[in-house]
């Protein structure tokens, strides 16, 4: 958060809704984008900090962690593309 961000790489920040870091998340990649950083923001509603670790015991974790990857996957192959 300190560090310049210009010139960084396309950035995917990800947190989830109930996630005490999430307003640090939210932050970083509203101070990437001002720095003109090609940045998507994706928040994960109704589900807690960790919740890619937690698949087996959140139901809705899998799809969630599922979507961000393909939705990572899509930038990467927009990028690269571009």
């Amino acid at each position: 958060m300190l560090a310049d961000q210009a010139g960084l790489p396309l950035t995917l920040v990800v947190t989830a809704a109930l996630d005490p870091l999430r307003d640090e998340g939210r932050a970083y990649a509203a101070k990437a984008i001002a720095a003109g950083v090609p940045t998507t923001y994706r928040e994960i509603g109704g589900t807690i900090h960790g919740f890619a670790s937690y698949r087996r015991m959140i139901p809705s974790a899998q799809a969630d962690l599922t979507a961000v990857l393909e939705l990572a996957r899509a930038l990467i192959r927009e990028a690269s593309h571009g």
